[in-house]
C-alpha cells in the first residue's frame, strides 16, 4: 500500500511524500498512531492524519489553507518587554506578499531587536483570535488552519499598536515546497 509520510517545518509548511508501507490499510496506520506507534501520532491528531490521507487517496495531493504570515508567540514577559497592548497572542513578524493576509492588510514588523540572544521583528500586528477563538501559540494557529480549506474566509482579531481591529482574510492555498 502507498501511504504518506508527513513532516512539518516551523514556518507552518507541511510536506507529504508517498512511501511504500507495510500497513494493509489506512485504518491500520490510524490505529497505530492512536497507540503512539511511530511518529504518526506525535505531531498531528489522528483526525488531521485521516484528512490528509483521505485527500492523498482521493486526489493524489493535499491542499492546505495558507494564511501567509510569519509569527512569534508572545506571553506576559515579552509583552511587558516590548510594551505590547496584550499579554498573549502572535506577533506578526512578516507577511507573504500576495497572500490572503497581505491582501487583508495585515502588517509585519520592520524593527529588528535582540533580547537575551533571541531575534524579534517588532512593529507588526498582534493576532489574538481567529473566528472568535483565542490564539496564543503556533500550535493553536496550526490547529485552527488545519480545520479550514483554501478559499475560506476567516476573521482575525488583531492589535495594531493600541488599536483593536478585525480583518477579514480569504485563505489561500499552501504553496508547493521549492524543488518539489
Amino acid at each position: 500500500m502507498k501511504l504518506a509520510a508527513v513532516s512539518h517545518r516551523p514556518n507552518l509548511e507541511w510536506h507529504y511524500t508517498a512511501v511504500d508501507s507495510p500497513y494493509r490499510s489506512l485504518q491500520d496506520v490510524l490505529n497505530r498512531a492512536r497507540r503512539g506507534g511511530g511518529k504518526w501520532g506525535a505531531a498531528n491528531p489522528a483526525s488531521l492524519e485521516r484528512q490528509v490521507m483521505e485527500q492523498l487517496i482521493r486526489s493524489g495531493k493535499v491542499e492546505r489553507a495558507f494564511l501567509g504570515v510569519g509569527v512569534r508567540p508572545i506571553g506576559p514577559e515579552l509583552s511587558r518587554t516590548f510594551r505590547l497592548p496584550v499579554d498573549a497572542g502572535l506577533l506578526v513578524e512578516n507577511v507573504v506578499a500576495g497572500s490572503g493576509a497581505a491582501k487583508a492588510g495585515l502588517k509585519g514588523g520592520d524593527t529588528k531587536v535582540v533580547v537575551a540572544g533571541e531575534s524579534y521583528t517588532l512593529g507588526g500586528d498582534v493576532i489574538v483570535a481567529a473566528d472568535g477563538k483565542q490564539l496564543a501559540t503556533l500550535e493553536e494557529l496550526r490547529g485552527f488552519l488545519a480545520t479550514r480549506k483554501p478559499g475560506d474566509e476567516i476573521s482575525l482579531e488583531i492589535y495594531r499598536g493600541e488599536k483593536q481591529l478585525t480583518l477579514h482574510v480569504e485563505l489561500g492555498r499552501q504553496p508547493a515546497s521549492p524543488g518539489r
